[in-house]
């Protein structure tokens, strides 16, 4: 993974449960404009994007080098440095491995600005996986609001992954297996 990559993610202790510059009477209007979302984190990164920005979320799939699954070679541009970080992001939350695409949070969503809100009890908190996860799903749409809509896939020349799979450079029994699961 690139260097910088380490400015993605807020530090995994980090507790924005008052978020700066929001009064208790703000932050308890906020909470009953936008309740609370309770679903698995794959499915939270797609509301997230949809709360933060214009765009459809799966106009990224399969962006760049790293914008869906399978990430790996040279960033291509901003939005494509974004799902690498958002990647980074999720490889240093502390969960379990089968938790970081299933783990569920809570958050709410505010004027299109996506808020993680930390839960309580044993498996809860800031430092939990969850609220770990949801961190690094609201500064991956945050990085993205920065760049307009893609409206073509950006190529990845520099993934032997991406290169095999998505360009048609396999076998075709390959081909047909990763369709069926797909």
């Amino acid at each position: 993974m690139r260097a910088d990559a380490d400015s993605c993610c807020a530090s995994p202790s980090t507790d924005l449960s008052t978020p700066l510059g929001t009064s208790p009477q703000e932050e308890a209007e906020q909470t009953s404009i936008a309740p609370s979302r309770r679903k698995r984190s794959v499915f939270h990164l797609f509301n997230m994007m949809t709360c933060a920005t214009d765009c459809n979320p799966l106009d990224y799939k399969g962006y760049g080098c790293y914008c869906g699954f399978l990430g790996s070679g040279v960033v291509v541009d901003g939005i494509d440095k974004c799902c690498a970080r958002h990647d980074w992001c999720y490889n240093q939350a502390r969960c379990p491995l089968i938790l970081t695409y299933f783990a569920s949070y809570i958050w709410t969503c505010h004027r299109r600005q996506p808020r993680c809100v930390p839960t309580k009890g044993p498996l809860g908190g800031p430092n939990s996986c969850g609220h770990q996860l949801c961190e690094c799903d609201r500064e991956f749409v945050e990085c993205l609001k920065q760049y307009p809509c893609p409206r073509a896939k950006a190529m990845c020349m520099t993934s032997p992954w991406r290169n095999t799979i998505f360009f048609g450079k396999m076998g075709r029994e390959a081909t047909i297996a990763l369709q069926t699961l797909l």
